[in-house]
């Protein structure tokens, strides 16, 4: 257990080390030099995501290992909401988009020429989603921050309920044993929100997908 917390201790460390860093980066590019070194703190270049916001080592983390992209090279664009398209997208990248093999789709909405198409592909293929009533997928749809934890606690394989989603507050019937999942495995920490029936914002993702992967 010692050698655990220490290592936990060490990467707090680190995290805080990389996030002054990435501030005193920040000002120097305001400051109009370039810094070679700017190409290990990606969120140092978002104009959008100053380096004291909650969600600055999330977004950090997601550009770090290519999970999600910003807006351009300078826009990350952390209140803006995602669609189901978009969130299957960051789930094929942060499994590197391995091959098809074969697998297809039956959606009558994702056409094969869509920049989503690989990603609604592979994710239906593996249950992480599933498509509506009339063989529909409906990727312009926005997903709230219920609906991430359910795709998250598929895309894990459905892990038993070990927390409790009614401590939560209030939240879809259908989506309970997902919130449960997610509030014992630490998804929400570190992470603002006022209900998980409120659509789910880029900066909330990215920290949900960096809790989910250091849990």
């Amino acid at each position: 257990m010692a050698a655990v917390s220490a290592d936990v201790t060490r990467e707090r460390e680190t995290e805080t080390m990389k996030k002054c860093l990435c501030g005193l980066m920040a000002a120097v590019l305001l400051a109009g030099t370039v810094l070679a070194a700017n190409h290990t703190c990606p969120a140092a270049a978002m104009t959008d995501v100053a380096h004291d916001a909650w969600y600055h080592t999330a977004v950090d983390w997601v550009l770090s290992n290519g999970v999600m992209s910003g807006f351009g090279a300078s826009r990350f664009g952390p209140d803006a909401t995602l669609t189901r398209a978009q969130v299957v997208q960051v789930l094929y990248n942060k499994e590197g988009q391995p091959a098809l093999n074969g697998a297809a789709h039956s959606f009558s909405d994702v056409p094969v020429n869509q920049w989503y198409n690989n990603a609604v592909t592979w994710a239906s293929s593996r249950g992480i989603v599933s498509g509506y009533g009339g063989g529909v997928f409906k990727p312009d749809d926005p997903v709230t921050i219920e609906q991430v934890f359910v795709i998250l606690w598929n895309y894990e394989g459905n892990p038993p309920l070990t927390g409790d989603a009614d401590a939560v507050g209030p939240h879809s019937e259908w989506a309970g044993n997902a919130i449960g999942w997610a509030q014992a495995t630490g998804l929400m920490d570190n992470m603002p929100f006022d209900r998980v029936t409120d659509p789910a914002s880029r900066a909330q993702t990215a920290q949900m997908l960096m809790n989910l992967a250091r849990s």
